[in-house]
């Protein structure tokens, strides 16, 4: 699981920066991101306010947090550790980045909206 959970992180990296305010106007609400690990395994997370997040993997949906820190996004996922990544502002919808956390996870991150 925390593969997974790792990898659903990763999608982070291409947050818009901005400050830690959670609301419907946060450049992040409503936006998903998709990550593909090594192995193929694919992520899908979706933002929600007040730093909600929602994973999508491998048939679990599995609830966590997400907040800006600095030009990290991070992610806090149930029973594993926060996991941060960093983020470009300038990759656009649709361009495939791969980004690595400080726990040393790499994925191919693409905003699909």
């Amino acid at each position: 699981m925390k593969k997974t959970l790792a990898l659903a992180a990763a999608v982070s990296l291409l947050a818009v920066s901005g400050a830690l305010a959670f609301s419907a106007q946060d450049p992040l609400v409503g936006r998903t991101a998709r990550a593909v690990a090594a192995d193929g395994s694919v992520s899908v997370v979706h933002f929600g306010p007040n730093g909600t997040a929602h994973l999508e993997a491998g048939g679990q949906h599995i609830n966590g947090t997400w907040e800006i820190d600095g030009d990290q996004l991070c992610f806090v996922w149930p029973g594993q550790p926060r996991e941060c990544w960093p983020f470009d502002p300038s990759v656009p919808v649709g361009q495939t980045v791969e980004v690595t956390s400080d726990q040393g996870d790499t994925a191919q991150v693409t905003w699909d909206s």
